[in-house]
């Protein structure tokens, strides 16, 4: 399971125009097994917040932690590839 350590729903720091973010755990840089899990809620979530229409949302950032790490590399690939299926148009900056 991939852990995170914070989820911004509306972030206007971390890439162009309004985003959501995300903080991967979970390296080897001391992060082992920290944070809290990234659950099928936390997922749902996310989706519904890329797809909300009342803040025009540019996409997704993936910062860390380390979110390439072999751990969570998986994890990463299945949320990215639901994210362009189901939120078209939104660009993910890793």
């Amino acid at each position: 399971m991939m852990h995170i350590h914070r989820y911004y729903d509306v972030d206007i720091v971390n890439g162009p125009g309004t985003r959501c973010t995300l903080f991967v755990a979970d390296c080897e840089h001391q992060w082992i097994d920290s944070g809290t899990p990234f659950t099928l809620q936390m997922e749902e979530r996310l989706i519904a917040d890329l797809q909300d229409r009342r803040i025009s949302r540019q996409g997704l950032s993936l910062s860390g932690g380390d979110p390439l790490h072999p751990h969570n590399v998986p994890h990463i690939c299945r949320l990215v590839k639901r994210v362009r299926a189901e939120c078209p148009g939104k660009d993910i900056w890793l």
